[in-house]
């Protein structure tokens, strides 16, 4: 009884493999091969999906008893920018200042604001300068002083690195409310607030970039007397090449003369 080819070798004596006959075999097809590691791969995918989306199952052990595998369920696992974020609460009526704990759905939920207004506050992202009036709140971000402002309280995000710059501005906006005579609403005042930080702001950073710039213009002011010298050496030695040409020619010139001066001087 005739033996049945092996999967992915030649028949017989053939080179060629008994499934793909266009396919040369040197030990193993690698069609064969192909079909052997995706059909074990397109099963898992099809028990995956009939599993449910939220809950992984370990694919069944081998035959040879190797180890198990573990059930993972991401239900539990936390949510991308889902957590509790700190933040300086100032009430409209007192000026009283608490440091509290929101989350960003929590915070979407209680001022309407959709998901891509909460994004311009992340310190994890790089944002222009920018100020959102939307229904219910003000959302604020002016270089250090990110805020959400509305008509009863203003919540300023703190950050690690901006520490000084959210007391002052609550200090700023305590002193307001406390001193005022005017009959602002609270978010004109808030929002004024907000806007004189980011000018103090940037006025205290104007002497660095003056020397900043004064250290790249010396720079290109010393560039350019050093390419000037250069120009100019360069040009004298042109000139001096010139004299150099210009008396040789006169010494050949002289050469071929002289015998003919001392044959009429003889």
């Amino acid at each position: 009884m005739n033996k049945p080819p092996a999967y992915g070798h030649g028949q017989g004596d053939s080179p060629y493999c008994c499934f793909h006959p266009r396919e040369l075999v040197v030990g193993v097809c690698a069609h064969c091969l192909k079909d052997r590691l995706l059909l074990p791969s397109s099963r898992a995918a099809a028990a995956a999906a009939a599993n449910g989306p939220h809950h992984r199952r370990a694919a069944p052990a081998a035959a040879g008893g190797g180890a198990g595998g573990v059930s993972i369920d991401v239900n539990g696992l936390k949510r991308r920018g889902s957590g509790r974020r700190s933040w300086v609460r100032v009430d409209a009526a007192t000026g009283a200042a608490e440091a509290v704990e929101v989350a960003k759905p929590a915070l979407m939920r209680r001022l309407d604001l959709p998901a891509r207004d909460l994004r311009l506050l992340d310190p994890l992202f790089v944002y222009p300068s920018a100020i959102l009036g939307r229904e219910r709140a003000v959302v604020c971000n002016l270089e250090r002083v990110r805020c959400i402002i509305t008509a009863d309280e203003a919540l300023v995000l703190r950050e690690q690195d901006a520490e000084e710059a959210v007391r002052r501005y609550v200090d700023e906006l305590q002193r307001r409310l406390v001193d005022r005579a005017d009959d602002l609403p609270f978010e004109f005042i808030a929002l004024e607030v907000a806007l004189e930080a980011a000018c103090s702001f940037l006025d205290s950073q104007v002497p660095y970039h003056q020397w900043r710039t004064f250290v790249r213009v010396s720079s290109f002011v010393f560039l350019l007397m050093a390419l000037v010298h250069l120009m100019v050496c360069a040009y004298c030695a042109v000139s001096l090449t010139d004299f150099v040409l210009s008396v040789y020619a006169r010494i050949e010139l002289m050469t071929g003369l002289l015998p003919t001066l001392i044959l009429c001087i003889w």
